[in-house]
């Protein structure tokens, strides 16, 4: 019985350390001591009349630190080179805020979703930031 127990526990920290190994680059997040919370909320962004291809619109989220520690936006990510973001790169106080604005050069009519990633000192480090919207023929 207390080779049972020996086996198993070995096989229990074995596994254990093999699954942080391999997963530390999307757990070592989680154990950073200057994470901070986000909310992001859509605050502006252009009527559907104004939509049309290969004009330009800006949508502004504003992104707010619900967290004890400063916020720190690394950089914003985007899918396409349709999507040009800008944001202030520096620290938000908590209870602060600050805007990311998007702007999006739409290439096609017909509807679209696009998404940019917002990447900050949070865990999960990546925050989605999507746009929709639907595009009429001229």
């Amino acid at each position: 019985m207390k080779k049972f127990i020996i086996i198993a526990t070995a096989l229990v920290l074995l596994f254990l350390t093999l699954f942080f190994i391999i997963k530390w680059d999307e757990l070592k997040y989680y154990f950073r001591l200057d994470n901070t919370q986000l909310t992001v909320n859509l605050i502006d962004f252009p009527d559907a009349a104004d939509l049309s291809v290969g004009e330009p619109v800006t949508y502004v989220f504003e992104v707010k630190n619900t967290g004890s520690n400063p916020l720190k936006i690394n950089q914003v990510m985007t899918e396409c080179d349709c999507l040009i973001p800008e944001f202030e790169s520096k620290q938000i106080i908590a209870g602060g805020s600050t805007k990311v604005e998007i702007q999006y050069i739409p290439q096609k009519n017909g509807e679209f979703i696009k998404n940019a990633l917002l990447d900050a000192n949070t865990a999960p480090p990546y925050t989605v930031l999507t746009i929709k919207g639907s595009i009429q023929r001229d």
